[in-house]
């Protein structure tokens, strides 16, 4: 790929995103997923993304009913704010097990089309520790901001702390997971790069 060709596509996606209210953005998804997945080479074949905007559009009108439900709620109180934020935090693994099926089932290297064989099961345990200390550290927050009490501003800090260092093996533990359930035919793709990389 060619940085100013991706430069200017970008421009146009966050263009149209802004005219539209946010409504174009299955159609960004799609064609930034086809620019850099077809212009990525393996063993002489380029990967490609046969997804159209209209299948992930239910998904995508999901997500934003998420967010506004959440920003709703805030709005009416901050306590009906925080449950509607940890029911959304208790569906997410819901939805990325459903954007990697889809994904996966969409994605193609030589004409053969991978696929994600991991469970719903699996990816809430794989997802539970930062989503449970992301939502911890969003009730202390409110905690702290309702009581004004500096113990509280402390507690939420150190847990803040703790969450941020411990991202990395997150994230590392979510890519080992992932890569080992994405199939290309019989064969499992690997994650190789180390944590501390």
């Amino acid at each position: 790929g060619v940085g100013h060709e991706y430069a200017w596509m970008w421009f146009r996606h966050v263009l149209a995103m802004v005219l539209t209210l946010g409504l174009y953005g299955p159609w960004a998804h799609v064609r930034t997923q086809r620019y850099f997945l077809r212009r990525t080479v393996v063993a002489g074949a380029a990967l490609d993304y046969h997804a159209t905007p209209t299948g992930l559009l239910p998904r995508y009108v999901l997500i934003l009913g998420l967010v506004a439900g959440v920003l709703g709620a805030w709005s009416g109180s901050r306590l009906a704010g925080m449950l509607a934020l940890s029911m959304a935090l208790a569906v997410w693994p819901l939805l990325v097990f459903m954007s990697l099926t889809h994904r996966m089932a969409h994605l193609s290297w030589a004409h053969r089309r991978l696929a994600f064989d991991g469970t719903c099961q699996q990816v809430y345990r794989a997802m539970w520790a930062p989503l449970f200390g992301g939502g911890l550290v969003a009730w202390l927050l409110m905690a702290a901001v309702l009581v004004r009490h500096p113990g509280n501003w402390l507690a939420w800090g150190g847990a803040l702390a703790l969450w941020l260092l411990d991202m990395p093996a997150f994230v590392w533990t979510w890519y080992v997971f992932r890569q080992r359930h994405l199939r290309l035919g019989p064969l499992h793709l690997l994650w190789k790069a180390t944590k501390p990389a």
